[in-house]
């Protein structure tokens, strides 16, 4: 089972984002990120999705993450989830070519 204050601020701390600056991305108050990362308060669905949204992953993905994946490639995969199909498809084959 993940600890979820914990895994916000792995993925924080790995996008170098300050409590601050999360509270101001997602709404969410300072003090109430504090409280979860310190294990100290559980988080609402809708907080922690909307704590989700401002650090750029879905919820799926957060409750998923792996803590050895680079910060580049979260990124890129959250970017991706956000592509069409065809437009996936354009950029898969795109990535094979550098691997020629």
């Amino acid at each position: 089972m993940i600890n979820i204050g914990e895994q916000i601020k792995k993925i924080r701390n790995k996008k170098g984002i300050t409590v601050r600056q999360l509270e101001v991305l997602s709404g969410v108050s300072n003090a109430t990120i504090s409280r979860i990362e310190n294990d100290n308060q559980s988080p609402s669905i809708e907080t922690l999705d909307r704590i989700c949204t401002a650090l750029e992953i879905s919820l799926k993905d957060f409750l998923e993450y792996n803590d050895n994946l680079p910060v580049d490639l979260l990124n890129l995969n959250s970017t991706l989830k956000k592509l069409s199909p065809e437009q996936r498809r354009a950029v898969n084959e795109m990535l094979k070519t550098f691997l020629k």
